[in-house]
């Protein structure tokens, strides 16, 4: 979609507007970065707002001028453009306020999803009067952003449920209680929150706090039921709660020596628990069969190194178990890149109690080989229901790993992965319908 030719306009968006129809319509449209896009282009792309429910634009440098026309577009009464992502860089505040300033006369427009991210944004105007149907706003890595004194979130960004103002390391400097309203989900990774942090958990569900480091644990149990603290640099978790908390990501932290409290902290609440890089091989076999009992319906449990761990056989045998078992709760968990054997994968498979709960079994980065037919026919016994189509994602098979369906770095470079994991699985009793890639 790159190579738009040297014609003053696209052959190629002139072919997607003239195919535009009820029965096969187009509605996603992404161009990438290319020297050869001009403003007669631009000019045909806008003819597919009405029928396009996304574009991105986000590699496209474009004229000032262009961006009043794609405001005027998408204040029409016809535009059904959902999300929209802009840029490059050069998309400045001055650009931003010009693009308002054009829907402030006619605010039709139904855009839900505005993405300005990486952008030269300095100051940020008050949309709240002009895209009444923005929900999602993607503000991150704008470094020199910050909101004016007295800014809010209701009376600046009006009906916003999803903010992401990650790496914007000045945006709150100036502003006091910014958010007088409720977030759905909001990302402030890598910033320098302080005392800030207690005025802005009550007021979220979603909340992600990846790579800030000295975090008040203390207040991290105000009312949030989604928290990520991924690679904050947490060693000691003294004072932590998290009682409403149902989704908990602490990825890239050491719990070796914190794992009792953390547990202790959380309630029956919680359903979706990610420990992945958190030394859990260091942890004494007794310290599993705890993370096993809190009713989880998702386990991470990704890099661990767990077939380093001086009893990893009791280990792997509580594994099985709880997961495997009559009435174990699992129905994702995620054991990949901890260098599980073969052997042991298939004890794995022996272990699915028929019937179980497990639907999603990810073992991408185990070094363990192309599984055996017999390996397989044990899983399809065992588990005829696992959701293997959803097990083989694209980024694993790039690197000749299959999750799921049992091959791991088995393949002969330069063979077709996706034919070798098919013929594997149609021998062991899969129908072709049953996965896809």
């Amino acid at each position: 979609m790159s190579a738009w030719g040297n014609r003053s306009t696209s052959p190629l968006l002139t072919r997607i507007t003239s195919s535009q129809s009820t029965s096969n319509p187009i509605k996603t449209l992404t161009l990438l970065p290319n020297k050869t896009f001009t403003p007669s282009n631009l000019t045909t792309l806008l003819k597919l707002f009405n029928d396009l429910h996304e574009v991105n634009i986000s590699g496209k440098s474009l004229p000032d001028s262009e961006y009043t026309n794609i405001s005027n577009s998408l204040s029409l009464p016809t535009c059904s453009l959902k999300t929209l992502r802009l840029g490059p860089s050069s998309f400045t505040s001055i650009n931003l306020t010009n693009l308002l300033t054009s829907l402030q006369t006619s605010p039709n427009t139904s855009l839900i999803t505005l993405d300005l991210s990486s952008k030269s944004l300095t100051t940020f105007p008050k949309i709240s009067s002009c895209l009444v149907s923005l929900k999602n706003l993607d503000l991150s890595r704008n470094p020199t952003l910050k909101f004016k004194e007295g800014d809010t979130c209701k009376n600046v960004l009006g009906n916003i449920e999803v903010l992401n103002v990650s790496e914007c390391t000045r945006i709150f400097e100036d502003v006091g209680d910014f958010f007088d309203g409720h977030l759905e989900y909001l990302d402030v990774s890598s910033l320098e929150l302080g005392c800030y942090l207690n005025n802005i958990l009550c007021k979220t569900s979603s909340i992600n706090l990846s790579l800030i480091k000295n975090l008040d644990l203390k207040e991290l149990g105000k009312g949030a039921t989604k928290i990520d603290l991924k690679e904050c640099g947490i060693n000691n978790w003294e004072g932590f709660e998290a009682r409403y908390v149902e989704d908990l990501k602490i990825e890239g932290n050491d719990i070796s020596n914190n794992l009792h409290q953390v547990l202790s902290s959380v309630t029956s609440s919680l359903r979706i628990l990610d420990l992945a890089s958190t030394s859990l091989h260091l942890l004494p076999v007794s310290s599993f069969l705890p993370i096993f009992r809190l009713k989880l319906k998702s386990l991470r449990i990704f890099n661990n190194k767990l077939s380093e761990h001086e009893e990893f056989e009791k280990v792997w045998e509580v594994i099985c178990e709880e997961v495997g078992g009559e009435g174990g709760r699992i129905e994702e968990i995620d054991l990949g890149g901890n260098e599980i054997r073969q052997e042991d994968i298939v004890k794995l498979f022996e272990s699915l109690h028929v019937p179980n709960c497990l639907k999603t079994l990810e073992l991408g980065g185990n070094k363990f080989g192309s599984l055996s037919d017999s390996a397989l026919k044990t899983l399809k016994v065992h588990n005829p229901e696992l959701d293997v189509a959803r097990d083989i994602p694209e980024r694993n098979l790039s690197s000749n790993m299959v999750v799921g369906a049992g091959a791991g770095e088995g393949f002969k470079e330069g063979s077709n992965v996706k034919e070798e994991v098919e013929g594997l699985m149609k021998k062991a009793g899969w129908k072709t319908g049953e996965f896809q890639r």
